[in-house]
C-alpha cells in the first residue's frame, strides 16, 4: 500500500481531512505523518508529527500538500529542496475528487500528459485535475476547420508566430478579447484582454509540451469533423459528439440540461460539475468510455 506524508494544517486540512480518512478507510493509501512545527503537538487526527526539518523523503511514497495556487508553487518548491520528486506532490484537491484513485494518479503526474483541445475544457480538465498546464492550447477556442488543420501539421502551427488579428466580445466576461492568427488559422483567446500576456503565455506553455504523450480532444457537432478528427493519425483522441456514433474515438454525450449548451456541457464535464467520463482513466490511456 502506498503511504503518504500531509504537508500542512489549518483550513484546507480541515477541509480534506474527511476525504483522506475515507481513502485510507477503503485501504487505498496510508498517511504516516502530518508535517507540524509546535512541538505540543505529537499527534494530529491520531497521525504521527514531524518537524519539515526531519523529514526523511525516503520514508513516503507521496505528498498530500495542504494549500493550492501561488502557496502551493512555494511549498512544492520546498520540498523538491529535500528531495521529493515532482511526481510524488500531489495538490489536496484533487484527493476530494470522487474517482480519485492514488495509483492513477501519481502515474499520471509522472506521465505529465499535454492536452490538445478545440476550446476551454482542456484548461477545465487540468484545473479540476490539479495538473499543470503542459500545454499552449489554454483560455482559447478554435472553429472546427482551423482545429483539424492544426492537428494535421501541429509542429508547423506550433512553429509560427502568433499575430494580432482582430477583437472580439465576450459576453459572458464582458472583455474585449483578442483573435490571433497563426499562419493560416485563427486563435480566438476568450479569456483575456491583453495580446502581449497572449503572446507570453503561449510562448512560455509551448516550452512545456510533452511530446510524447499528448491527448488529442475536441467537441463538434458536425459528423463530417468527427470523421476527419477520427482519421487523424493518433492513438490519444476523444472526440465528444452530441449525437448515437460508431466512431472508434468518439463519445455520444448525452446529458441534457437546458440553460447550457453542448459546448458548456462538455466544459462542465471536465470542470467536475458533471461526472460523466473518468478524468484518472482519460489522461492515462486517451480513452474516455461513459461512467454507467
Amino acid at each position: 500500500m502506498r503511504e503518504g506524508l500531509i504537508w500542512g494544517t489549518g483550513k484546507v486540512f480541515n477541509d480534506t481531512i474527511s476525504a483522506i480518512m475515507y481513502h485510507e478507510r477503503r485501504g487505498n493509501f496510508k498517511i504516516k505523518s502530518v508535517t507540524s512545527n509546535d512541538p505540543d503537538n505529537y499527534y494530529i487526527y491520531n497521525y504521527n508529527r514531524v518537524s519539515k526539518d526531519n523529514i526523511n523523503t525516503d520514508n513516503y511514497d507521496f505528498v498530500i500538500i495542504m494549500a493550492e495556487d501561488e502557496k502551493f508553487r512555494n511549498i512544492k518548491t520546498e520540498a523538491l529542496k529535500i528531495g521529493f520528486k515532482e511526481e510524488q506532490l500531489i495538490m489536496s484537491r484533487v484527493i476530494k475528487h470522487p474517482l480519485f484513485d492514488i495509483e492513477k494518479y501519481l502515474d499520471i503526474l509522472k506521465s505529465k500528459p499535454t492536452i490538445f483541445a478545440n476550446m476551454c475544457f482542456g484548461g477545465y480538465l487540468y484545473h479540476n485535475m490539479c495538473l499543470e498546464f503542459t500545454s499552449p492550447l489554454i483560455n482559447m477556442y478554435f472553429h472546427d476547420n482551423d482545429y483539424i488543420k492544426f492537428l494535421k501539421s501541429p509542429e508547423y502551427y506550433l512553429e509560427q508566430e502568433l499575430k494580432f488579428h482582430e477583437w472580439k466580445y465576450n459576453n459572458d466576461l464582458k472583455i474585449d478579447f483578442p483573435v490571433a492568427s497563426c499562419a493560416d488559422i485563427l486563435i480566438n483567446f476568450n479569456h483575456n484582454n491583453d495580446f502581449e500576456v497572449v503572446k507570453s503565455d503561449w510562448e512560455r506553455r509551448k516550452k512545456r509540451i510533452n511530446r510524447n504523450n499528448i491527448i488529442y480532444m475536441m467537441h463538434t457537432n458536425n459528423p463530417e469533423i468527427e470523421e476527419q478528427f477520427n482519421n487523424l493519425p493518433y492513438k490519444k483522441k476523444i472526440c465528444f459528439v452530441p449525437y448515437e456514433t460508431n466512431k472508434k474515438y468518439s463519445l455520444y454525450v448525452d446529458v441534457k440540461d437546458e440553460k447550457r449548451t453542448f459546448a458548456r456541457i462538455i466544459n462542465r464535464i471536465a470542470d467536475g460539475t458533471f461526472v460523466y467520463y473518468n478524468p484518472f482513466d482519460l489522461l492515462l490511456t486517451g480513452v474516455a468510455k461513459k461512467i454507467v
